[in-house]
């Protein structure tokens, strides 16, 4: 997501393709290291647009985090290791089969990086192949849900700025924060049509609970004719029960 140690100075535009696609294949490299199955074969890779993620600060890093989140994360991380995997609600939501949450559904991850947008009178939806999460964002100016009203994936409302689609949402649950996000974050989506089949997806997070200022990334989205597949995320899946069935067995459990 941020800018590379060794690009310090450089701007986004000033990429040759030659370094991107030099960087998309240490990428590779390193997500595939531990399998030991990596080849290049040479070819330029279809993915991988842009060198990094982060357009704002101009210096592509994510800006410090504030003296509350370090307290609020080291209270996590203590929470998660006070004791054995039990009681199955100290498995995080991903593991659960409940969502990525928001951002995270839209970003890239092993597989699944495949998204369905519809437009309907009203309101635009969204389906992400992983987790199976769809948004329903109204487009019809009805007043937000209540600050005690919150979800995984927020309170979502849209409206058009031109060709671009404008998305806002806030009211996101604690149990789905961002890379360590508050209660009080607020996600500004913006879809802005890049030609024929492309998107440029831009984000901007507003948490000044976490952050010390307001930052941006963007992603560029591609248009495909494939429609995202079944996400049956509890079938074959027993990561959860032998887990927690290993912690019981070995009498450490922590019943509640």
């Amino acid at each position: 997501m941020e800018r590379p140690e060794s690009l310090a100075g450089r701007r986004l535009e000033d990429i040759t393709v030659t370094e991107l696609k030099r960087l998309n294949v240490e990428r590779l490299r390193q997500s595939a290291s531990q399998q030991g199955r990596f080849e290049d074969s040479g070819e330029d890779l279809a993915w991988g647009s842009r060198a990094w993620l982060v357009v704002d600060p101009e210096d592509g890093r994510i800006p410090p985090v504030t003296a509350e989140a370090k307290s609020r994360t080291a209270a996590r991380l203590l929470a998660r290791q006070r004791g054995p995997a039990d009681p199955w609600t100290e498995f995080d939501l991903f593991s659960r089969c409940i969502t990525r949450g928001l951002p995270s559904s839209m970003i890239p991850a092993i597989y699944g990086n495949s998204y369905e947008i519809v437009q309907a009178p009203g309101s635009v939806a969204i389906v992400y192949e992983m987790i199976h999460d769809t948004r329903v964002i109204p487009l019809d100016e009805r007043p937000r849900v209540g600050p005690s009203v919150r979800s995984y994936l927020g309170d979502s409302r849209g409206h058009f700025d031109g060709d671009a689609l404008v998305i806002e949402t806030a009211n996101f649950k604690e149990a789905a924060s961002f890379l360590g996000s508050s209660p009080d974050l607020v996600l500004t989506e913006r879809f802005t049509p890049m030609g024929k089949d492309h998107l440029e997806w831009r984000v901007t997070l507003h948490d000044l609970a976490t952050w010390e200022r307001p930052w941006t990334f963007a992603m560029t989205l591609t248009r495909t004719t494939e429609r995202p597949l079944e996400f049956g995320c509890h079938e074959g899946n027993y990561f959860i029960r032998n887990a927690l069935t290993g912690s019981r067995a070995t009498g450490n459990s922590v019943r509640q």
